[in-house]
């Protein structure tokens, strides 16, 4: 049994090896996320074995685990290189759990493929981004300094202000202490939030007011069938919790998030990454976001953290 699977298995690597040699994607690639709802199928071909032949494209939205037709181009192989125009799915943001992905076959043959999952972040309207100021204090600052310094930069999420300070070692979350039962999750994405997939890179720090705990965690990604699997790991980590009965501050070394603070200087003493802002309530039911349209799962949606070392 052992050797028939094993000879199973090399079989299909030698087939999809030799598939691969004659039909290629350029772009888009999986896990892709496009800045623009605008869809190309850059392919390449062995026009010595497929040359004259059909190829059929077909474009499709996943959403909410229900599949759509978008559009379909067919056209005749005469070069190596060939860009299908698929148009527009007219959608600005598409990923978390839901994509894009686009099918191919060549007729009269056995040469056909998905490329799946791909995510669509449009760049039309970064600029106009939902962005938190920061603070920047001293590493000695103590709890009362720190939300002083960050008093006049704080977002309203649900019931509650929440804001942001700095120093050389560390990024530090704060705010009045809940009166009510809450888990308020913090995101962090080093990549300015552009993207339609979370990343091992992209962390979650979950504060739960009633226990004065925290969670940290990230995850891992992976494409399984038609879906997208998302598995939650333990972040290892520093993190720091502060509490004084009235206010909370929670110290994250920059080591931690992967990130460097910003550099003295004004050409080099600013920079933005992505950040957002879910609270939910004792039943763990979500009762608000920053920015209001944020998903947690489509970093693309969040906000952003203006770093400034002035």
């Amino acid at each position: 049994m052992i050797k028939r699977a094993f000879v199973f298995g090399v079989l299909v690597f030698f087939l999809s090896n030799a598939w691969a040699q004659v039909v290629s994607f350029n772009s888009p690639t999986a896990w892709l996320t496009q800045r623009k709802d605008n869809f190309t199928a850059k392919m390449q071909f062995d026009t010595s074995k497929v040359v004259n032949k059909r190829v059929d494209v077909v474009l499709y939205t996943v959403k909410d685990g229900k599949e759509k037709r978008v559009t379909s181009k067919s056209i005749t192989i005469k070069d190596y290189s060939q860009d299908i125009d698929l148009g527009s799915v007219g959608i600005e943001q598409l990923g978390g759990e839901n994509y894009a992905k686009i099918y191919w076959s060549i007729r009269d043959t056995t040469l056909k493929g998905t490329i799946a999952p791909i995510g669509i972040v449009s760049l039309d309207n970064f600029d106009e981004k939902p962005k938190i100021k920061t603070a920047k204090v001293s590493q000695t600052d103590d709890l009362a300094s720190i939300v002083k310094a960050a008093s006049g930069k704080t977002v309203t999420v649900g019931d509650n202000d929440y804001g942001l300070a700095w120093n050389q070692t560390e990024l530090i979350i704060c705010g009045k202490k809940p009166e009510e039962t809450r888990e308020i999750t913090f995101t962090f994405d080093g990549k300015n939030a552009k993207n339609g997939f979370l990343a091992y890179a992209d962390k979650f720090i979950t504060y739960y007011s009633n226990k004065d705990s925290l969670a940290a965690y990230h995850y891992t990604r992976s494409f399984r069938g038609d879906s997208i699997a998302y598995e939650k790991k333990k972040w290892h980590n520093k993190i720091v919790m502060q509490d004084d009965g009235s206010d909370f501050a929670i110290r994250i070394p920059w080591s931690d998030l992967g990130m460097a603070p910003p550099f003295a200087g004004k050409e080099k003493g600013f920079r933005m990454a992505g950040f957002s802002i879910f609270v939910a309530g004792s039943e763990g039911k979500q009762i608000a976001n920053f920015p209001e349209q944020a998903q947690r799962k489509l970093p693309g949606s969040w906000a952003n953290m203006q770093l400034s070392a002035e």
